[in-house]
């Protein structure tokens, strides 16, 4: 702020798939109980360092292991869950996260990969917010290769209540270069300080 400088926290996922959209996709409801939300991925044809980021071919010990060590984790699901209740006036009383692996029940295989039965294809990791006892926010994240339903959701238990699908989802590198690219004239008339996608001005493609 002293130097006038705006520093932005954005991206796909987090800043706008599992936290931002859900949120502003509230605005038109007159109440809101619940919030699940989706990201199901097919890694198949990511990059390679994705798959092994998410532990494509790994036993499930080995796999267990590393989540352990916080190497195979969707960084920002807690975040994404404070970033939603924040904006709705919830004042979440706990959080919690999941990480599983996806067990191939098969053998699997694609461009670059193969997956033994027993092994893991990816992760599932899913964050829990309540309020007392009550869960009010679920957000599941699974990437794997081979995943047949890859999709981006949003469904809202409200008036009215809200199912919002992307059939076959929202591709990741696409959209993080886009969302940044389109952000920077929204930035730059932006006040300075730390901003959220929640403190600015709506981004749009522009030419």
């Amino acid at each position: 702020r002293e130097h006038g400088s705006v520093v932005l926290g954005a991206g796909i996922n987090p800043g706008f798939l599992m936290d931002f959209l859900p949120t502003v996709s509230t605005a038109i409801c007159r109440e809101v109980k619940t919030v699940h939300i989706e990201r199901i991925q097919d890694a198949s044809f990511r990059r390679l360092p994705f798959q092994q980021k998410i532990g494509v071919g790994l036993t499930p010990e080995a796999f267990q292991e590393r989540v352990d060590q916080h190497k195979i984790r969707h960084v920002g699901l807690t975040e994404s869950m404070h970033m939603i209740a924040a904006r709705m006036g919830w004042d979440l009383d706990k959080t919690e996260e999941i990480v599983k692996p996806v067990i191939a029940e098969t053998d699997l295989s694609g461009p670059g990969w193969s997956v033994s039965a027993g092994m893991a294809t990816g992760v599932n990791q899913t964050g829990h917010g309540y309020i007392g006892e009550r869960e009010v926010l679920t957000l599941v994240f699974r990437a794997a290769v081979g995943q047949t339903d890859p999709q981006d959701a949003i469904f809202i238990d409200g008036t009215p209540k809200l199912n919002l699908v992307i059939p076959g989802g929202v591709n990741g590198d696409i959209a993080t270069c886009s969302i940044i690219t389109n952000a920077i004239p929204v930035v730059a008339e932006a006040p300075p300080g730390l901003r959220t996608m929640a403190d600015i001005p709506p981004i749009s493609c522009f030419a």
